[in-house]
């Protein structure tokens, strides 16, 4: 059935042009064809880029504002500040207009700020850290007290029993109490590592073993 159709639709465009049209008048035809497509395109585009500036549009000064300190907040400058042209652009004689020109001299200054810390971090490199003996992690809450260089440690210690671990030839301990409350009735303890820094880059030494004592 599908070949009778193909053969029938031949001989019907054969019947067409052998039915006194002429080939310029096809070739006018086939031109006014292209130049539709064309001009289909070009309607296409100008009714996206339309649904586009009515989205623009639809949000008012207010609430775009609005918006602009949200992502301020939240530390989203560069959204904030393509948001505040936006703003200037579609409503320029607005308040919020205005107003953004302060915010735009605020985000201007945290930036900075940002970008000055970040170099004073890069100078100081590690020295920038800050000890700190609590930490949250996950839903354990963890204390380090007692930190210290040892050959030996005792753990596990109840009434007279105690484990006595004396480290080998060479090597030495580095011990830390720390303390774990959770939120978890089978909570997975954290484990601790010792790094050694080299220049800015830090690498890790060796896992720490966790023991329990009371």
């Amino acid at each position: 059935m599908n070949s009778r159709l193909l053969l029938l639709l031949a001989l019907s465009t054969s019947n067409f042009l052998s039915c006194g049209v002429k080939q310029s008048e096809f070739d006018i035809v086939k031109t006014e064809l292209e130049t539709a497509k064309k001009q289909l395109e070009k309607d296409s585009v100008r009714i996206f880029n339309l649904q586009d500036t009515i989205k623009m549009l639809s949000l008012p000064a207010n609430r775009r504002l609005s918006l602009i300190n949200e992502q301020v907040a939240n530390g989203e400058y560069n959204r904030a500040k393509k948001n505040i042209d936006e703003l200037k652009c579609l409503f320029p004689n607005s308040i919020e207009s205005q107003q953004s020109t302060a915010i735009l001299q605020r985000i201007n200054s945290l930036i900075a700020k940002q970008r000055a810390e970040e170099e004073r971090v890069k100078a100081l490199g590690f020295k920038s850290l800050k000890p700190v003996s609590s930490a949250i992690i996950e839903y354990n809450k963890v204390s380090f007290s007692g930190l210290s260089v040892s050959n030996t440690y005792v753990h596990d210690s109840y009434d007279s029993r105690y484990f006595y671990n004396r480290a080998d030839r060479g090597n030495t301990f580095i011990l830390a109490t720390m303390a774990v409350t959770s939120e978890s009735h089978n909570p997975d303890i954290p484990t601790l590592a010792v790094y050694s820094i080299n220049g800015d880059k830090m690498q890790i030494e060796s896992v720490m073993r966790l023991e329990f004592a009371q």
